[in-house]
């Protein structure tokens, strides 16, 4: 497994922690949801950066 793809599934398991919140009966404060979407986003985009950035050389 390569650098972007643990960036990508780590963003994408972020994701999944989120969306577990939205569903189970566990609540997560607003200030812990927007970190872990704004950690999964960063993961997510630093995928694609790394992603790009090997396709061009």
């Amino acid at each position: 497994m390569n650098r972007e793809d643990k960036l990508l599934y780590g963003g994408l398991a972020v994701l999944l922690v989120t969306y577990l919140d939205l569903v189970l009966p566990v609540e997560f404060s607003n200030e812990v949801e927007l970190a872990l979407l704004s950690v999964a986003l960063v993961l997510v985009l630093s995928s694609l950066v790394v992603r790009l950035r090997s396709t061009d050389r």
